[in-house]
């Protein structure tokens, strides 16, 4: 019933919702598929929403097998962070038991063109952001510098023309081809591919790995970040325990699989405590959820005929041999 509930309990701030959640609302779901069908109805109501993956990583492990839900973890915080909107974050009970980056390690550094670009300064920064030099970038986190021409790989490979030090052009590639896009962009925004970091930060963060790691000796010095970074972040000041930081609510079921998770004591039991205190979404009874499959338009006009209903959700649509497919959820019966 998480779907009717949750239309419920925001219709009911609908108008309020600004002045109760001024920087936002974490909405807790136990998997990825119920956070994903809760935001469905959030958006219904004109309320931004942010989806994070579900990440099941134990305190202390390489993260190097994770770095795809970190990576899909960072460019989602960052665009929740830069909205200003109304807006809610959606995160599986597994996302949100650590620390995530705030908002400072995950800021891109800004390119334009006709700026001045000192080749030395714009290497180093992209050390501390954490691309790897590599001859020709194939890889997302991958940069590239040949004489006056950069290809840095961030969201998608971008190609950086200077004219001595100054940016004479900004255009996409293609990393097969190596040929370039005939748009040419104004500005590009360089995410990091793991952290803003500077000098100072990349280094204690680096010595804290070592102390705090045993596994450290087993693999390569510049791998240590992307491997145990994210579990140390909160000792230089760089991330965020988001059940302190923001209002937060769970869905039903939430709270049964927190003491499953207590029970194998293989997360932060302060975390999941305070989800175990938490408030959560009632039940609604003035909805219900209501899932049905109808074969054909005419059977959906006959069944709305009998009934007044709201749709606040339609999925699966499409025709297949001139019958028409729609999966239904959410229905108030008025």
């Amino acid at each position: 019933m998480s779907q009717s509930s949750v239309y419920a309990y925001l219709k009911g701030f609908k108008k309020e919702f600004d002045s109760h959640f001024k920087n936002g609302l974490i909405i807790i779901s136990e998997e990825r598929q119920s956070a994903l069908n809760a935001s469905d109805v959030a958006r219904f109501l004109g309320i931004n929403t942010f989806v994070l993956p579900d990440f099941r990583a134990k305190f202390g492990e390489d993260l190097r097998s994770f770095q795809e839900e970190l990576s899909e973890i960072f460019v989602v915080l960052r665009e929740f962070y830069s909205c200003k909107s109304p807006k809610i974050l959606f995160s599986p009970l597994s996302t949100l038991l650590y620390p995530l980056p705030n908002a400072e390690s995950l800021q891109s550094i800004e390119l334009k063109v006709g700026s001045t670009l000192s080749l030395k300064d714009f290497k180093e920064t992209l050390f501390y952001l954490g691309y790897e030099f590599v001859d020709l970038v194939e890889l997302s986190g991958e940069v590239s510098i040949r004489g006056e021409i950069i290809d840095v790989f961030s969201s998608q490979p971008y190609r950086i023309i200077l004219f001595g030090d100054e940016i004479e052009s900004i255009r996409t590639f293609d990393v097969q081809s190596q040929l370039c896009s005939k748009e040419e962009l104004e500005t590009l925004a360089i995410p990091p591919a793991f952290f803003n970091l500077n000098a100072e930060s990349h280094t204690i963060l680096q010595n804290i790995i070592l102390e705090q790691q045993t596994s450290f000796l087993d693999i390569e010095k510049s791998s240590s970040l992307a491997s145990f970074g994210f579990w140390y972040l909160d000792k230089i000041n760089a991330a965020q325990d988001f059940l302190q930081t923001y209002p937060f609510i769970v869905l039903p079921n939430v709270k049964e699989f927190a003491k499953e998770i207590l029970e194998f004591q293989e997360y932060n039991e302060q975390s999941v405590q305070r989800i175990l205190k938490s408030k959560e979404i009632p039940k609604s009874e003035e909805y219900q959820d209501f899932d049905y499959h109808f074969n054909t338009l005419k059977t959906f006009w006959s069944f709305t005929k009998i009934n007044k209903l709201l749709l606040l959700q339609r999925r699966n649509l499409k025709c297949v041999k001139q019958e028409l497919h729609w999966q239904t959820h959410i229905l108030r019966f008025c």
